[in-house]
């Protein structure tokens, strides 16, 4: 098992370099005489920092104490072994309303009361209403979209040529390529066994454009 005390002080010292701040200023921000204390808590020579030196060192690194929690709890699912590179400082939960068909349009998307979480993004999380899908059936495959695949839409989104969007028909989903042409508009699968379907309804409208896929298991 890896020292904790070690991890978290590394991980310290990395968000201070990330800032460009060197430790003597860091040390004349807490008011301290020398560098000295700043180099043996980012060495991991202490191993129950208080929360009010935490707190200084925070403000002092430009930051605030409720990062320094998250990397305390970084360090500690890396002292038990856990991979960093499958460790995320964030999440971010987004609302997952059910399934859309990857074929023929089937009835609506279901409202359900559940969510997937994602590592934090940024820009996902300034969008607005953004929800989750799964998708259902093969004619998106050859787009890399298969059965038990997460897809995120934008509801606010303006699609354009070629973009990857959720279609309502007579109140039947589907998930297709937009294209509009010549005063209509059409949506084509990504997969030769299906055929694209020609907009002539009324009632069609678009409910999103897909922004993220994220892979769940491989179609067998």
């Amino acid at each position: 098992m890896k020292n904790f005390s070690e991890i978290f002080g590394k991980l310290l010292k990395d968000e201070r370099v990330k800032r460009g701040i060197a430790q003597a200023e860091v040390a004349r921000r807490m008011g301290l005489k020398n560098n000295g204390y700043i180099a043996e808590l980012e060495r991991g020579r202490y191993e129950s920092p208080s929360n009010a030196v935490l707190r200084r060192y925070a403000r002092a690194i430009e930051t605030d104490l409720d990062l320094i929690e998250k990397l305390k709890r970084k360090a500690t699912l890396i002292s038990l072994g856990i991979d960093e590179q499958n460790i995320f400082m964030d999440m971010l939960r987004i609302p997952l309303l059910g399934t859309v068909p990857c074929g023929e349009p089937k009835e609506a998307i279901e409202i359900a009361d559940e969510y997937i979480a994602i590592p934090y993004d940024i820009k996902l999380a300034n969008k607005k209403d953004i929800f989750a899908l799964t998708a259902d059936g093969l004619s998106m495959k050859d787009a890399d979209i298969l059965p038990g695949d997460k897809i995120i839409i934008d509801p606010y989104s303006y699609p354009n040529n070629g973009d990857i969007v959720v279609a309502m028909i007579n109140d039947q989903a589907t998930l297709k390529y937009y294209f509009e042409k010549d005063g209509y508009i059409e949506l084509r699968p990504a997969n030769a066994d299906f055929k694209p379907i020609k907009i002539d309804d009324p009632s069609f409208r678009v409910i999103g454009k897909l922004i993220m896929r994220i892979k769940v298991r491989m179609y067998i």
